[in-house]
C-alpha cells in the first residue's frame, strides 16, 4: 500500500483528470509492482476530524474509504495513470508552453502576468463550448 500522510485536506479525486492536481501518489504508484499494490491513499492524521485513509484500493477489505466516483479497478487506473503522466514529462521535456488554464477563468483570476499573457479568454470560452483549437487559444 502506497500513503501519504496528510493533516490538512486532500482528495483522491485530484488524482482522476488529464493533468492532475496532487500526481505525487499516482507516479509512485506506476512505479511500484501493481501486482501487490493493494491501495493508494491519503492517510488523514488531522486530530479529531478526518482520520483514516481515503483512496483507491483492490478491495474494501484494506480499509481505504473510496469514493463514489471512484474507478473499480486499481491495476487499470494505475495503467492510466502512467498514460497520463507520461503524456505530461513528455510534453514538458518537449518544451510545450502551451497556454492552457486550467480551470478557465478561475485559473488566472489572481494571475500576476495578466500583461504578459498569451490567454485569449473569449477563445477560451468558445473552447468550452465548441472545441475552439489551440491556436485560437493562444491567440495566433
Amino acid at each position: 500500500m502506497i500513503l501519504d500522510y496528510k493533516t490538512g485536506p486532500a482528495k483522491a479525486s485530484e488524482w482522476l483528470s488529464e493533468r492532475p492536481d496532487a500526481p505525487q501518489l499516482p507516479l509512485y504508484a506506476i512505479l511500484a509492482e501493481t501486482q501487490t499494490l493493494a491501495g493508494v491513499a491519503f492517510a488523514h492524521v488531522r486530530a479529531g476530524k478526518d482520520l483514516g485513509l481515503t483512496g483507491l484500493a483492490t478491495s474494501a477489505d484494506v480499509g481505504i474509504k473510496v469514493g463514489r466516483n471512484a474507478p473499480q479497478n486499481l491495476e487499470q487506473q494505475v495503467e492510466e495513470w502512467r498514460q497520463v503522466l507520461t503524456r505530461l514529462a513528455e510534453d514538458f521535456g518537449d518544451g510545450d508552453v502551451r497556454v492552457r488554464p486550467k480551470q478557465y477563468p478561475t485559473t488566472c483570476e489572481f494571475c500576476g502576468q495578466r500583461g504578459l499573457c498569451r490567454v485569449n479568454g473569449a477563445a477560451l470560452e468558445d473552447d468550452e463550448t465548441e472545441g475552439a483549437s489551440v491556436s485560437e487559444v493562444e491567440g495566433g
